[in-house]
């Protein structure tokens, strides 16, 4: 019975359990994802495809308010609890 755990405790279990989930799933598709453009584009473009792409999130988190707030534990309780504003 996981009730008896406390809820932050819970959260944080899950949160890595699906962190590692994802990175067990993600390394192989991107290893066939590789291989199929690597026969369909020079790599000269997909390097620089790539470098797009990781620009283009690297700014998303820098932009994203959530975000820069993930350490903020006081706005996290408020968000865990349905009790912040969107303009916290």
């Amino acid at each position: 019975d996981t009730s008896s755990f406390p809820k932050r405790l819970r959260m944080q279990i899950y949160a890595e359990i699906n962190r590692r989930l994802i990175a067990q799933i993600s390394s192989p598709l991107s290893v066939a994802l590789a291989g199929v453009l690597a026969t369909r584009f020079p790599v000269s473009g997909l390097l620089l495809g790539l470098a797009l792409v990781v620009v283009t999130v690297a700014l998303a988190g820098l932009l994203n308010p959530s975000l820069r707030r993930v350490k903020d534990r006081e706005y996290l309780d408020r968000l865990a609890l349905g009790t912040h504003t969107d303009f916290d």
